[in-house]
């Protein structure tokens, strides 16, 4: 019996992933290929072995999903799968942000979630400082 859990992932490349998984101590990234999971289920993408995990985290590269089996937390923490997810997700746009000159600041709030910043270069304001009114000028 498979104790193998699928859910939705982020849009993120290979690089982005690789990243995330630096993000995690004891994490080995270990790129595209085939990954054995319970049972030698044969799951392809990019895989990532989470310390303290079993079986890789699989991440199918068409669909983005994540495959994972911890047997309930038997196998490794799930929390840690949680964690790779975030990463993951601040990875991408931090990528994004790059590819478009934009500069990214990340800050990670006290309650574990991480806020970005995102600066374009465009300045919102009028040349003394006010703001034009919605759909107005001064």
């Amino acid at each position: 019996m498979s104790h193998t859990v699928t859910r939705e992932g982020v849009k993120c490349g290979q690089e982005g992933w690789q990243k995330a998984a630096t993000r995690i101590e004891g994490a080995v990234f270990h790129g595209v290929g085939s990954f054995r999971q319970f049972e030698n289920k044969l799951l392809h993408g990019i895989g990532i072995t989470l310390p303290g995990h079993s079986y890789p985290v699989v991440i199918d590269l068409v669909t983005n999903a994540i495959s994972s089996d911890n047997y309930g937390g038997k196998w490794g923490d799930p929390l840690l799968e949680d964690k790779l997810l975030q990463y993951a997700g601040v990875e991408a746009a931090k990528l994004e942000a790059a590819n478009k000159g934009y500069s990214i600041v990340e800050t990670e709030l006290d309650n574990g979630d991480i806020q970005l910043n995102v600066s374009t270069g465009n300045s919102f304001g009028i040349g003394d400082g006010s703001v034009a009114p919605s759909g107005g000028e001064l």
